[in-house]
């Protein structure tokens, strides 16, 4: 349902439905091989947009205000004895904090008894209606303990990380867009992304990014320190031909670099030192293969090192004894 005055609108939607499932098992879970499971899911969504006529440099735009709330209740249903064939844990950003399943796929459905909170203000130009700068703020609140899981720690807190995004269009050729993830209960920031795009004409296209994720957990719950600079360009030279162009950098595989390369010498004199790590074996040989690793070690082929750990040895590593 829509309503709303001259100034204002706003929407309100109530779902209700069932999720059913049957598994048809060769290898049987206990004493049963056709397991299925029946799952109430209900959400409720309302919104009210506010507007206003505000002038800012010297052009009149049209400001709202976008307040938005969000409940769903999933009652808990055993689930972490069932297989998992597509499902994954969805990514943490603003579409999945008005989602009702925090998992992708049909093989498990998260307990939910939740309220999502956010408010979005944007700038319209007037007579297009474009948008020329959106801010984004959004937080979900747990009232009950998580219970289904899928190879993640199952959370306790009452709330999530909170969520500020910026995109803004300050010119018509300049694009800037921001996302901070903040955990107020332990001060930390979990994700910090930060992007430029210059576009002056049709199929001409500059873009930068920096990409910070303290804690990235992918789909078997492995978590890792993302820090990446992204860089790409499209640019035509004629009426045939255009540049395409991409570079990807991962600031923290280079700078773990060194002390992987070092394995050797502080685990064993294994040929195969990593064998017993095969996921940290993967990530070197993936980051043993970039362009900037064999340019270090041209650097290096021409040096003799110290090997000995004599007194000079010592004073250089340790300064202060």
């Amino acid at each position: 349902a829509r309503g709303g005055g001259p100034d204002n609108d706003g929407f309100f939607a109530a779902r209700a439905g069932v999720h059913l499932r049957r598994y048809d098992l060769d290898q049987p879970i206990g004493d049963d091989g056709s397991p299925s499971l029946a799952i109430p899911i209900t959400s409720v969504d309302a919104g009210l947009v506010f507007e206003r006529d505000w002038s800012l440099f010297g052009t009149t735009f049209t400001h709202t205000l976008e307040p938005r709330a969000y409940y769903v209740y999933i009652p808990y249903r055993e689930q972490n004895s069932l297989p998992a064939f597509d499902s994954a844990i969805d990514d943490y950003n603003f579409g999945q904090l008005f989602t009702e399943n925090r998992y992708l796929g049909n093989d498990r459905i998260g307990d939910a008894n939740q309220l999502t909170i956010g408010v979005t203000s944007r700038l319209l130009q007037p007579g297009t209606g474009a948008e020329r700068l959106r801010v984004a703020l959004a937080q979900r609140f747990y009232f009950e303990d998580q219970r289904v899981t899928l190879n993640e720690v199952p959370r306790s807190a009452s709330s999530s990380d909170i969520l500020l995004a910026v995109e803004g269009r300050i010119s018509d050729a300049w694009t800037i867009a921001g996302l901070v993830q903040q955990n107020l209960d332990s001060g930390q920031n979990e994700r910090f992304n930060v992007a430029a795009r210059y576009t002056p004409s049709p199929g001409r296209a500059l873009f930068a990014s920096y990409r910070y994720t303290r804690q990235l957990v992918n789909p078997t719950g492995e978590g890792s320190e993302i820090q990446q600079i992204d860089l790409a360009a499209q640019w035509p030279v004629n009426a045939q031909w255009t540049l395409l162009g991409r570079y990807n950098y991962s600031i923290v595989d280079m700078s773990a670099w060194g002390w992987l390369d070092r394995a050797a010498f502080v685990f064993s004199k294994d040929e195969d030192t990593l064998g017993a790590y095969p996921n940290l074996k993967r990530w070197f040989a993936a980051v043993e293969a970039r362009p900037a690793v064999a340019r270090a070690r041209r650097v290096g082929a021409n040096h003799t090192f110290k090997t000995e750990m004599d007194e000079t040895a010592l004073r250089a590593m340790f300064p202060s004894n």
